[in-house]
């Protein structure tokens, strides 16, 4: 009994110790940060990799437009291509684009943005306007969508179409093609 009676006093003298007031504006690493949007990285980084806009505030501008309509579609030549800092900036805006393989081949299309601005759908369409494949599957985590043509025939004429979901989202994205 009387060593839990020494037990309990030895306990009630230790305590936490001194408080020591925290800087919670001061980060431990360094000054202190500008708020990024989720899936943000480094603008250094590879450009698959690179955040579609820098900050909260949505910065859309498009120097392809005007490519709204397929008649007007921004011609990507024949061979791999990223298309950076590109965007559905207005309402209805839809953005296309053609591309000619020279041989046969697969052919790998993506677009890639931010949930937090909008969402994309991205079209494969032939020479004569009718739709070869549709993505529309990406979510808040994964904002990409893609789609891989396989045995694409030389010299057949391809559109890309990039729309968004709702007519009033403005969405910057990136496009890659790759010719496989």
């Amino acid at each position: 009994m009387r060593a839990a009676l020494l037990l309990l006093l030895a306990l009630s003298a230790c305590g936490p110790g001194p408080e020591v007031p925290i800087d919670a504006a001061a980060p431990v690493d360094g000054p202190p940060r500008e708020a990024a949007p989720p899936d943000a990285a480094p603008l250094d980084a590879d450009l698959r990799d690179r955040p579609m806009r820098d900050s909260d505030t949505i910065t859309c501008s498009d120097p392809l437009e005007s490519n709204d309509a397929r008649e007007s579609a921004t011609d990507l030549l024949h061979g791999d291509i990223s298309v950076d800092r590109v965007g559905i900036c207005t309402d209805l805006d839809t953005d296309w684009y053609t591309t000619t393989p020279i041989a046969n081949g697969s052919i790998s299309f993506t677009i890639r943005f931010t949930h937090y601005d909008g969402d994309l759908v991205l079209d494969l369409m032939n020479g004569s306007g009718g739709l070869l494949q549709r993505s529309d599957t990406s979510t808040f985590v994964r904002g990409e969508e893609v789609i891989l043509l396989p045995n694409a025939p030389a010299n057949a004429k391809i559109f890309v179409r990039v729309s968004a979901k709702r007519a009033d989202d403005r969405v910057p994205y990136l496009l890659f093609v790759d010719y496989l």
